[in-house]
């Protein structure tokens, strides 16, 4: 798995990698949690996110604005 960081603000922890399966939470820099990430086989298949109010959003974009 291949991780890009778009904005220098983000840190992401893997935090379940066993199988084919792989769970990611990325942060912002002020610790707060920017998303939550499942990917299957290399591909996202879920995905939640949230901004530095802490307001769900629909994309990882808007997270990190």
């Amino acid at each position: 798995m291949k991780f890009l960081f778009l904005v220098p603000l983000l840190a992401a922890l893997l935090v379940a990698g066993c199988g084919e399966k792989q769970e990611v939470v990325s942060f912002l820099e002020n610790g707060q949690k920017a998303g939550e990430h499942t990917y299957k086989d290399g591909e996202l298949v879920f995905g939640k996110y949230w901004n530095s109010k802490g307001e769900e959003v629909e994309t990882f974009k808007e997270a990190i604005k």
